[in-house]
């Protein structure tokens, strides 16, 4: 008895994420410097939702494509932060925020990195991150006033800032031309990004990603709480998977009385 299969919209994604919040999760990294120590990030291939939630990939699957899939579009987003991180001034007792690192993790990093797709043993797409944006991000950014405190205020630029390279509307993507991008069930998929030996040498001389702080006034001075940022790549694809039906049960031969 053959299962039925239906054919749904569903977008798939992957995330690797570089935080000191990262603990041991396959193909995450605690630091940019880490990240340049690899050659290359691999994607639907490490992870499932499982592995690392729903918010980060949502695959249920890995190693092996758990169904077959029919791609007409892929992205490839970098964010970073959308506030200047930075680390504690122990002289001084203040957070030294970094909000320049961002903006090249965002808009410069990507310049320097290959997208390849790999379907089997063969690659069958080789080009630059840039010609591929993702079509979705967070977008904003403002700028404010701030003062350093004291009889004489120091006045400075703080900067919060969120987006990626290309518009985020779903159009700027990079489409596959009919008869689109066909991924068998049980094949070997993956869609990898390999940073150039220039990308590298960024990443390891980058300090962080650091920590976002709070502060609130107290009797002595200020008290700051802290929490680790992150940076992250995603790549997505959109298109049309191939499942059992809904409510179908697995088919179990008759055992003869």
């Amino acid at each position: 008895m053959a299962t039925n299969r239906v054919i749904e919209s569903f977008p798939l994604y992957d995330t690797v994420l570089i935080s000191k919040w990262v603990d041991d999760q396959e193909g995450w990294f605690q630091t940019y410097q880490a990240l340049g120590q690899k050659n290359k990030v691999s994607f639907f291939d490490k992870r499932n939702s499982s592995d690392v939630g729903m918010a980060y990939c949502n695959l249920d699957a890995k190693e092996r494509f758990p169904y077959g899939y029919i791609a007409y579009s892929f992205g490839v987003l970098f964010q970073g932060p959308a506030l200047g991180d930075g680390e504690r001034d122990t002289e001084r007792a203040t957070p030294q925020s970094r909000a320049d690192i961002s903006h090249l993790w965002t808009f410069e990093l990507p310049k320097h990195v290959a997208v390849r797709i790999k379907l089997g043993q063969d690659y069958i797409l080789d080009t630059n991150v840039l010609h591929s944006p993702s079509g979705t991000a967070a977008k904003g950014s403002s700028t404010s006033i701030q003062s350093g405190g004291g009889s004489i205020p120091i006045l400075g630029i703080a900067t919060t800032q969120t987006g990626a390279f290309g518009e985020p509307q779903l159009v700027n993507r990079w489409e596959f031309p009919e008869p689109y991008l066909r991924i068998p069930n049980n094949s070997v998929f993956s869609i990898e990004l390999e940073f150039s030996d220039y990308a590298r040498e960024i990443l390891k001389a980058v300090p962080g990603p650091g920590d976002y702080y709070w502060g609130r006034p107290v009797p002595n001075g200020t008290f700051y709480q802290s929490f680790p940022a992150a940076s992250m790549i995603q790549v997505g694809l959109i298109g049309k998977r191939a499942v059992a039906q809904r409510g179908e049960q697995a088919y179990m031969p008759q055992v003869a009385q």
